[in-house]
């Protein structure tokens, strides 16, 4: 895992190289909100959130609904803001469970920890993990936005089927709003 703090010069230029990185299960849960005492553990702040999808039949047929915040999480971030006035975070984690909760749950914590370590060391300062439930890819627009952050990386959990069932995608977005279409991303996957 390699990171450099030149975040504001993205451009074409991948500011975030994501190699190989040891990571192990931490047991399969249904609520990606699960994952928080995981990342607690790891001493990092987690945000229960969720998009606008109501259920997982919602979630496979409303696609744009799981693209953008539920009120009641744009509340929670706002009241977040509130409580930290004038923070500009350099980048914000975002969960969501995606089509694969196995792929969230195995290989979520150990990145989001490593990759929250790294950036640290880095001198690259993060808001807390938001963990959205029923979310996809571009929601972490909205959290980003709503949080200042400059840089964000979504991990989600990717159809199964694809390479393997248990596919973590990483999402990485420079100057993220939403709006945002997908060729302004960056995607790696990872399993184990």
């Amino acid at each position: 895992l390699e990171l450099s703090n030149q975040i504001g010069d993205l451009g074409q230029q991948q500011v975030l190289h994501i190699g190989h990185v040891g990571l192990l299960g931490i047991g399969a849960q249904d609520d990606v909100s699960l994952g928080g005492a995981g990342l607690g553990a790891h001493g990092l702040e987690c945000l229960s959130l969720s998009s606008a999808v109501a259920d997982r039949n919602e979630y496979l047929t409303r696609p744009d609904k799981g693209r953008r915040l539920s009120v009641a999480s744009r509340q929670v971030l706002d009241a977040w803001m509130d409580a930290h006035p004038g923070s500009a975070p350099d980048l914000s984690v975002v969960i969501c469970d995606g089509l694969s909760a196995r792929a969230v749950h195995e290989n979520a914590v150990p990145f989001a920890s490593r990759f929250l370590e790294e950036a640290a060391a880095a001198g690259l300062s993060a808001a807390p993990v938001a963990l959205v439930k029923f979310g996809r890819v571009a929601v972490g627009d909205d959290v980003a936005a709503l949080l200042n952050a400059r840089l964000v990386v979504v991990l989600v959990g990717e159809r199964p089927g694809l390479s393997s069932p248990d596919s973590l995608g990483v999402y990485m977005t420079h100057a993220p709003m939403p709006g945002l279409t997908d060729e302004a991303r960056h995607l790696s996957l990872i399993h184990i």
